[in-house]
C-alpha cells in the first residue's frame, strides 16, 4: 500500500496540448512526464538557465544558449529534472532545428518533457493563454469549492449525526464518504451497514503495519492511499480530524470509477474541519449533560440524605427498645400492661416514621429516574400531565431550596397526554420517535 500527500493542481502539460496554442507543438521526449504539472511559464535564454527555474515552471527557449556539447546537455536535463520543472519547449528551426540527441536521451531517461514548437508562434500568446488557463481553471475550483462548502456547513447545520454528513459528502461528489476512528470503528457512513463489504478494523490495521496512519498523524493535507484487498477497500483519500492536536477521526473518501480530482480534495478538507466541529459540539453537549446531571445526583444525593438518616435514627432506637424487651423477657421478670402498651405504642410510632421516610426516599429516587432515563429508551404511552410535572418539580426541589424559589403547579387532574413522557419531562416535543432520539 503506497501513500501520498494530495495538493491542489493547476494545469499539466497534458491538459495545455490540448487547449493552448501548444496544440501545436512535437513531444519528442520524455512522454512519461506529461502529467506534470505547469504552475507558470518562464521564458529563459542566457547561460545557466537551471539557476533561473523554480518547480513547476514551463521553460520557453529559442535554443540560443541551449548547450549544443553532449555531455553538457546531459547535465542541463538532470540539473533541470532536479529542479522540478514541468518541460521544456523549444522554437524550432532558427538557432537549433531540434533538440540535440542527447538532450533527448536525457530526458526519455528522467521523464523531463521536451516540445518542439513552430518558430512562428510568439512566446507571448503561449504565456498568455497559459497563464488564463491556470487562472480561469483556479477560479472555477474556488467557485465549486466554496459551492461544496456552503452545502456541506448547510448539512451540517442540518445534520445530527456524521451519518448525515456523509451522505451530503456523497450527493455532492458521488463517492462513498466514511468517518473512521484510528481503530477503524464507523463514526459516520453515507451507506447502510448491510451495504458495507469492506473490513474498516482490518483497514486501519493495515495502515498502522505500513505506518500510513503515523504518517496521517502528522500530515495537515488529504493523503491519497492505494487500494487495499485484503480488506475490500479501493484507493481513497484520506483527511485527518483532530481536537486539541489529538488524531480522533479521519475522513475517507472512496475513488469508485473515476480518478480523483481538486474538488474531491478540497470537498475532503472542508468535511474534515465540519466533522471536527460536530464532534466537538458533541462533546461539548455530552460535557454539559453529566455536569447538569452531576448536579442532579448532588442533590437528589443531599435529599434523599435526610429521610435515610430519620430512618437510621429510628431503627436504632428500636433496636435499643428490642434489646431491653428481651433482656426483661430473658431474665423471667414480669411484664407491665402499661409498659408493654406503652413500648408497642413507641414501636407503631417509629413503624409510621419508617413508612413515611422510606416512601419519602423511594419517591425520590422514582423521579429521579424519570427524569434522568435515556429518551433513546422512551416510548409512546398514556400517561398524567400533572404527575409528569410533579415528579420533575419534585427532582429539582434540592437546587431550588438552595435559591429561596418556590414552585408551585395549578395542574387540572385527569389531563392526559398520549405522548413520550421522557421527552415531556425534559421539554422537548419530537415529532416522532427517530427526531427524538436524535437529539441526544
Amino acid at each position: 500500500m503506497g501513500e501520498n500527500e494530495v495538493r491542489w493542481r493547476n494545469m499539466d502539460i497534458s491538459t495545455a496540448l490540448q487547449t493552448t496554442v501548444l496544440r501545436d507543438a512535437t513531444v519528442v521526449a520524455g512522454h512519461a512526464g506529461l502529467h506534470n504539472e505547469v504552475r507558470w511559464v518562464h521564458m529563459v535564454d542566457h547561460p545557466e538557465i537551471a539557476a533561473w527555474v523554480k518547480p513547476g515552471h514551463l521553460l520557453l527557449s529559442t535554443g540560443f544558449n541551449w548547450p549544443r556539447e553532449d555531455g553538457d546537455g546531459k547535465r542541463l536535463i538532470c540539473s533541470l529534472k532536479d529542479r522540478e520543472l514541468a518541460g521544456v519547449v523549444l522554437a524550432v528551426p532558427h538557432f537549433l532545428d531540434h533538440f540535440p540527441e542527447s538532450s533527448v536521451s536525457a530526458a526519455n531517461e528522467v521523464g523531463l518533457p521536451l516540445l518542439e514548437l513552430p518558430w512562428e508562434i510568439p512566446f507571448s500568446a503561449i504565456t498568455e493563454e497559459i497563464h488564463a488557463n491556470i487562472i480561469r481553471h483556479q477560479s472555477e475550483i474556488i467557485e465549486k469549492s466554496e459551492e461544496i462548502h456552503r452545502s456541506l456547513t448547510n448539512a451540517a447545520v442540518a445534520a445530527n449525526s456524521l451519518d448525515d454528513l456523509a451522505k451530503a459528502l456523497d450527493n455532492l461528489l458521488g463517492r462513498t464518504v466514511n468517518f473512521l476512528t484510528p481503530d477503524g470503528f464507523v463514526l459516520g457512513s453515507s451507506i447502510g451497514a448491510r451495504s458495507r463489504q469492506c473490513d474498516e478494523h482490518a483497514y486501519m490495521q493495515a495502515l498502522t503495519r505500513k505506518a500510513i496512519l503515523r504518517r496521517m498523524q502528522h500530515s495537515m493535507h488529504p493523503m491519497l492511499i492505494d487500494a487495499e484487498p485484503e480488506a475490500a477497500t479501493p484507493c481513497r483519500l484520506g483527511c485527518p480530524i483532530r481536537m486539541r492536536d489529538e488524531l480522533v477521526a479521519i475522513v475517507f473518501v472512496d475513488e469508485g470509477t473515476m480518478p480523483f480530482g481538486e474538488l474531491d480534495i478540497r470537498a475532503t478538507e472542508h468535511a474534515a474541519i465540519i466533522g471536527a466541529l460536530h464532534l466537538t459540539q458533541k462533546e461539548l453537549t455530552h460535557r454539559e449533560k453529566l455536569a447538569a446531571l452531576g448536579a442532579m445526583v448532588a442533590g437528589i444525593a443531599h435529599e434523599i440524605n435526610t429521610p435515610i438518616g430519620n430512618c437510621l435514627m429510628v431503627a436504632s432506637t428500636l433496636a435499643d427498645h428490642m434489646r431491653l424487651l428481651s433482656k426483661t423477657v430473658a431474665e423471667g421478670r414480669s411484664l407491665k400492661r402499661s409498659l408493654l402498651e406503652h413500648d408497642m405504642m413507641e414501636f407503631n410510632v417509629a413503624n409510621d416514621i419508617l413508612l413515611r421516610n422510606l416512601q419519602r426516599a423511594a419517591d425520590l429516587v422514582t423521579s429521579f429516574k424519570q427524569v434522568a432515563v435515556d429518551p433513546k429508551s422512551s416510548q409512546r404511552r398514556v400517561f398524567s400531565l400533572k404527575n409528569a410535572i410533579s415528579e420533575v418539580i419534585q427532582s429539582l426541589m434540592p437546587t431550588f431550596g438552595k435559591t429561596g424559589v418556590m414552585v408551585a403547579q395549578s395542574i387540572q387532574d385527569g389531563i392526559m397526554l398520549d405522548s413520550y413522557p421522557e421527552a415531556t419531562r425534559t421539554g422537548r416535543r419530537p415529532a416522532d420517535k427517530q427526531r427524538f432520539a436524535a437529539w441526544l
